[in-house]
């Protein structure tokens, strides 16, 4: 995204400039590069289930339930 280099100076633009520019927050372009590194797959943002396991597994307990 900020690969681009300055005529006048010689200097890479930097990510803030670049974001003020195409109106795109620099928290997307974090996130996207967060997803692009392979951590973006279905497994890895899957929500999960939280706390302790509790005495029994959720499928006995459901049986103990009916």
């Amino acid at each position: 995204m900020s690969g681009a280099y300055s005529i006048a100076t010689g200097k890479r633009y930097g990510l803030q400039r670049v974001c003020r520019i195409w109106h795109v927050p620099r928290s997307t372009v974090y996130a996207h590069r967060h997803r692009s590194d392979g951590e973006g797959s279905i497994d890895a943002h899957s929500p999960k289930k939280r706390g302790p396991m509790g005495p029994c597994s959720d499928p006995v307990l459901v049986e103990h339930l009916r």
